[in-house]
């Protein structure tokens, strides 16, 4: 997933073959074929892995009704550093 990831941030999923992805990954055809059934299968499970590090957190925050300001700021603050945080993490290096 991360190798897929890196191709399709550099080139775009467009111009980004599985056979590109296995070579990048070390790994082979039948492997991606057996994990993800396809390429479509392949970004699908890149883009969930993606949302629920990212989301989950803000999601629980923002179901909630602040019972203050205070209460709204402090809320908001986390939601800021946690989504800063799941997206450092969720990064894959386009180098």
């Amino acid at each position: 997933m991360e190798s897929g990831a890196r191709l399709f941030a550099q080139h775009g999923y467009g111009s980004v073959s599985i056979r590109d992805i296995c070579a990048h990954a070390d790994t082979s055809v039948g492997m991606v074929h057996h994990c993800f059934a396809s390429k479509q299968g392949l970004l699908a499970a890149i883009v969930a892995s993606f949302s629920s590090g990212v989301f989950a957190v803000p999601i629980v925050l923002l179901n909630k009704q602040a019972s203050s300001i205070t209460d709204l700021v402090s809320r908001l603050e986390l939601l800021f550093e946690t989504t800063l945080d799941a997206f450092i993490e969720h990064r894959w290096s386009t180098r």
